[in-house]
């Protein structure tokens, strides 16, 4: 089976994901444009 756990945490001015074994993978800012 090829299946991964992650987690996925969408706070207010950052964006996390955690993949089991594997540690935070992306941590990276929250942004939003409008025009």
């Amino acid at each position: 089976m090829l299946a991964k756990k992650i987690g996925i945490d969408l706070g207010t001015s950052r964006v996390r994901i955690h993949v089991k074994g594997e540690g935070i993978v992306v941590d990276e800012p929250s942004m939003v444009a409008l025009d």
